[in-house]
């Protein structure tokens, strides 16, 4: 005994969602038919996205009134308030980590850029976000020294890292020089800047 067969019917083909988001969802809805297309278009089922995302808020740090101590000054710049080490990774920042920042708030809602700025941060304890953020104070004192602009400290080059590390040795431990590298590292993780080394 043979079974019944059922009808065919054509499974729709799924698109990938377009680059230009908003544009396309118009496009789509001024043409809008009814009946079942053959070609389905996945569409964000929440509220229509706007323009323009606003940038994600940043994650909250702390203004301290401290002064730092002879010779551990560093430039003023509005790119590296004045936080408590622990928040260095992500209260400085620079010309490429701004602009990243931008670019992912327009690809995705500001609370997922958030979101995954808050996980990366609470990943790790505040004694090692206080260690690392020492090694951002000193890599940035370093590029200071030299004067080396602001859009070259990140994405460092492989020359200025190994520069920095050369003009550590002698004054501290290999294991310092070893977290200031992983806090630098982090810093460039935290930003989506390519690491060199």
């Amino acid at each position: 005994m043979s079974k019944p067969s059922l009808p065919h019917t054509p499974i729709p083909r799924i698109t990938p969602f377009p680059q230009n988001t908003r544009n396309h969802v118009l496009a789509k809805s001024r043409d809008y038919n009814t009946s079942l297309p053959q070609t389905l278009t996945v569409r964000p089922t929440s509220l229509p996205l706007p323009t323009k995302l606003p940038d994600p808020p940043h994650l909250p740090h702390s203004i301290t009134d401290c002064r730092a101590k002879k010779g551990n000054e560093i430039e003023s710049s509005h790119l590296r308030p004045n936080v408590r080490a622990s928040e260095r990774i992500h209260a400085w920042t620079t010309p490429f980590a701004t602009t990243s920042r931008s670019n992912d708030a327009r690809e995705y809602h500001p609370d997922i850029v958030q979101k995954s700025e808050l996980a990366m941060i609470t990943a790790l304890a505040d004694n090692t976000l206080s260690s690392y953020g020492a090694g951002i104070l000193c890599f940035n004192q370093f590029c200071d020294r030299y004067h080396i602009p602001e859009s070259k400290r990140m994405p460092a080059g492989e020359r200025l890292i190994s520069g920095f590390v050369g003009d550590a040795l002698g004054k501290v431990s290999g294991s310092c020089v070893k977290n200031w590298l992983s806090g630098l590292r982090l810093w460039h993780d935290f930003h989506k800047a390519p690491w060199p080394c």
